[in-house]
């Protein structure tokens, strides 16, 4: 430093200032660059609509239904489905969200508001709606190898005919398939295993996305073009569910208020208790498994309420792609009533009479109310693993506490099909339609990524997001890949997000960034002379470690993603 007039420290402050935060604005005003041309060319988002929202969940409880499509959040018009799932993990502490649906209700669509608080997930530490996912198109995304899907044959002659990515399935066995109804697909073969099963489909069709703007968003609407409608056969696989063969000694009590919408809402009461299903006692012909694999079928229940018997017919619905349920909630500990001969429990030992008290499983199940529930819903997709259960057993006057290691079986008693097959998301490109209104939607998603990475920022540090979430160049390769696959647009829209980040980050006041210059030449306004050297110096060092610390940080987190899977 000589103090010659062109110097960087022989500027003025202001001048120093608008050097010092060029590269940010280079930044942001790169991103907003990038995010026009991304609009321009077309962006893949998913469609606002919900797919199946499961009986029990929170969503369900606040009131949201399968199909629902999402109009707004809290006041804030949505486009796609990414917006709803943003402004929740963006939310702040035990803040309650309103949010607009449209839904069919006897052919005519209504709107409903809904209220809800996000709760954490434990998982992914961020705050979720529970139960809110986004729809499955029956659009074919991947076919299994050696799966019943790859073996499909024409239904004109038999010759092979595989199912291939982009089939659209139109119905099966006779049933028709709603083009944005997945759920419709799995269930179909869910229903049918072990058997030859007629299967329309169409191949080579065109999917055309048509935007209708309405109250401050794009209304996207989904029309299939051209390809070729074929019948094929198919022979979904048998696959069954595991159990331990225990049943309980009470017969089952239902423990809480069955759920407004639910197939047992009306007939079910909390505090009914469960005598026989389908003419069979209730403790060993397993009321779950009797709804499970009903296929959709009325199921006949008889109950004690105040008393009396009395008889209910419950018609399960399809959830969760595996199951059938009614939405009647059971908990309690489990003492064994039965134990099947030759079962897992027999073969492990497990008695009649014996208290079940922990569950050591992927995750400990100790609260005897959730024992109960978890051996009749979670042991059947388990896929045969371990669990030790940790048992109470009277042992004349006294009792002792014993582990068991129990590896559940199949139920050969009962099978279900499997396709073979993965759906897709239903997207839609949202393409504007004028170089205007590219600049909008590039305005509109710069100050939407710079307030929801200022948000991140806020919830890591009120510790409403977990800092695990942060991400590292494997977390960044990754995400490039799988945005590269949804065309070149939406890898624009990308890299733009990654400039914006590049913006907000270069701006804090972390020595060695521009916003560690920033904050020092701030310091020289406020008191009229530089910070002096020596000083810089150490927080420069400072600040490169504490950079070098996260760097190393993300990276762990990268690593321990890709071992955790």
């Amino acid at each position: 430093v000589t103090g010659a007039p062109d110097e960087f420290t022989s500027k003025s402050v202001g001048a120093r200032t608008l050097i010092a935060a060029a590269g940010v604005m280079m930044n942001l005003f790169t991103g907003l660059l990038i995010f026009c041309l991304a609009f321009a060319v077309g962006v893949k988002f998913m469609l606002p609509q919900l797919g199946e929202v499961p009986l029990g969940s929170q969503a369900y409880a606040a009131g949201l239904r399968d199909g629902d499509k999402v109009i707004s959040v809290d006041g804030k018009p949505v486009s796609h489905f990414e917006q709803v799932g943003l402004a929740i993990a963006y939310s702040a502490p035990d803040q309650e969200i309103e949010m607009v649906v449209e839904r069919e209700d006897d052919g005519v669509v209504r709107r409903h508001k809904v209220v809800f608080t996000p709760k954490k997930n434990k998982t992914h530490g961020i705050p979720m709606l529970q139960g809110l996912t986004p729809g499955i198109a029956a659009q074919v995304f991947k076919v299994e190898g050696d799966s019943a899907a790859s073996k499909a044959v024409l239904a004109s002659d038999g010759s092979p005919y595989p199912l291939r990515r982009g089939d659209l399935i139109l119905s099966i066995a006779g049933v028709p398939i709603d083009p944005l109804d997945g759920n419709a697909v799995r269930r179909g073969f869910f229903d049918n295993p072990d058997r030859d099963i007629p299967v329309t489909i169409r191949r080579g069709m065109r999917i055309r996305t048509s935007l209708e703007k309405d109250e401050g968003r794009y209304a996207p609407t989904l029309s299939y073009e051209g390809g070729k409608d074929v019948e094929v056969v198919i022979h979904p696989k048998a696959k069954y569910h595991h159990h331990i063969g225990a049943y309980p000694a009470e017969l089952p009590t239902v423990s809480g208020e069955v759920t407004e919408g639910a197939p047992a809402y009306g007939l079910i009461q909390k505090g009914d208790q469960i005598l026989r299903v389908e003419g069979k006692d209730a403790r060993t012909h397993s009321f779950r498994r009797a709804i499970r694999f009903s296929a959709g079928r009325p199921v006949e229940v008889e109950i004690l309420r105040d008393g009396q018997e009395q008889k209910v017919t419950l018609t399960p619905r399809f959830a969760r792609g595996t199951t059938y349920q009614v939405g009647v909630p059971f908990a309690g500990a489990m003492t064994v009533g039965q134990v099947d001969s030759g079962s897992a429990a027999d073969q492990a030992g497990l008695r009649p009479g014996d208290l079940i008290t922990k569950i050591d499983y992927d995750e400990k199940i100790d609260d005897e109310k959730e024992i109960l529930t978890w051996l009749a819903v979670e042991v059947i997709a388990s896929a045969g693993k371990k669990m030790t259960l940790t048992v109470q057993r009277e042992a004349g006057d006294a009792s002792e506490i014993i582990e068991i290691e129990v590896k559940p079986l199949e139920d050969k008693e009962h099978s279900y099909g499997q396709g073979g097959i993965g759906l897709g998301r239903p997207t839609f490109a949202l393409r504007s339609e004028n170089l205007l209104e590219a600049t909008k939607l590039g305005i509109g998603g710069t100050v939407d990524w710079v307030r929801n990475i200022l948000l991140t920022f806020r919830n890591i540090f009120n510790r409403q997001v977990s800092p695990k979430n942060l991400g590292g160049p494997v977390m960044i390769a990754q995400a490039s890949y799988r945005f590269a696959t949804q065309g070149f647009g939406t890898i624009l829209y990308f890299l733009g997000i990654i400039s914006i980040n590049l913006a907000i980050l270069n701006v804090l006041p972390i020595p060695v960034l521009d916003g560690g210059m920033l904050f020092f030449l701030a310091i020289e306004k406020i008191k009229g002379s530089p910070v002096q050297e020596k000083y810089m110096i150490i927080a420069n060092y400072f600040g490169l470690a504490l950079l070098l610390s996260l760097m190393l940080y993300v990276t762990f987190n990268d690593i321990m993603r890709i071992f955790s899977g």
